[in-house]
């Protein structure tokens, strides 16, 4: 065991992440005729994928990518019934999703930042499908703990 393990602790969503998440959703709803079409999860995907297959947003924008990256979020949160909370990890904090009460989280703000970052291009369908198989797959590593008696 070495000094390098990363301890994350886990937050209700604090007000200033709330307030950041809905600032980065107000970004990429404004892409909408009716921002209101974003509540659709395929439309949260079909957005970003718009945005990004057009070239609207170049791999140096990442206040912009990391605004993609919660549209996708929440798409991930639709879909795999995950929650954002506010994570904590070496002095960095930051929103993420949860399954449930359990250690299962998922980073999205970033991913697609990284990505363009790293090859400037991503296919927002290909890795939903990857993302959503392989939370899948840990689903079932991670139990949710038993519902308090009341």
């Amino acid at each position: 065991m070495t000094d390098d393990a990363v301890s994350t602790d886990i937050f209700p969503l604090s007000d200033e992440h709330a307030a950041q998440l809905t600032a980065q959703r107000d970004w990429v709803a404004a892409h909408f005729e009716d921002p209101a079409a974003y509540e659709e999860t395929g439309n949260k995907l079909q957005v970003v994928a718009t945005i990004l297959d057009n070239g609207w947003v170049e791999p140096t924008e990442t206040a912009k990518l990391q605004a993609l990256g919660v549209a996708f979020g929440d798409a991930l949160a639709d879909a795999m019934d995950l929650h954002w909370v506010s994570l904590a990890a070496n002095g960095v904090e930051c929103p993420g999703l949860r399954w449930e009460e359990t250690l299962l989280l998922v980073h999205p703000v970033t991913m697609i930042s990284t990505l363009m970052e790293d090859d400037g291009h991503v296919d927002i369908v290909n890795l939903f499908r990857t993302v959503t198989e392989h939370i899948q797959r840990m689903k079932g590593r991670f139990d949710p703990p038993p519902e308090q008696a009341r």
